[in-house]
């Protein structure tokens, strides 16, 4: 909703630089619905398309719309201020524990949940710097999400829902 708000008044801005006057009501109800179009069309695009520069592999890839939405939105919206962020991981099976040789954690929120979605979300934070991993984990956090920064099987961020 705020973001909607902002737009019209950022349409209206533009609009009444170029026209030199904001425009009646019925202007200002067409920037709304503008404004609308643009958030919704944005948000369908962060819940259904991962970008593969921006995935550690196809099958992460795949994963992606196994995420909640509200993970899938936020990561969405991240990854347009941080191009460089990757997913490592998402969904996870017991075998996955069994293949990188870490212990099984049967209470991972990789797993499906009873929400019918995967909870966490892996990214790298290797080959960045301190600065920017710091910088997403405390937005990640800003937004209502648990992080922790941790070695698994590589130094990560993971991410879940509360």
């Amino acid at each position: 909703m705020a973001v909607t708000i902002l737009l019209v008044l950022y349409i209206s801005i533009i609009v009444s630089r170029f026209t030199g006057r904001l425009g009646r009501w019925r202007a200002f109800k067409s920037r709304a619905y503008l404004a609308v179009f643009f958030v919704w069309a944005f948000c369908a695009y962060g819940l259904v398309y991962l970008s593969s520069s921006h995935a550690k592999s196809d099958e992460v890839r795949r994963e992606y719309t196994q995420l909640h939405p509200i993970l899938r939105l936020a990561t969405g919206t991240l990854i347009l201020a941080d191009p460089d962020m990757v997913i490592t991981d998402a969904s996870r099976s017991l075998q996955d524990y069994d293949r990188m040789g870490i212990p099984r954690n049967q209470s991972s929120l990789h797993f499906k949940q009873s929400t019918g979605y995967v909870h966490a979300v892996d990214l790298r934070t290797s080959d960045r710097s301190e600065f920017r991993n710091q910088l997403l984990e405390w937005t990640y956090r800003s937004l209502g999400f648990e992080t922790l920064r941790h070695v698994g099987t590589a130094d990560h961020l993971h991410v879940g829902l509360r």
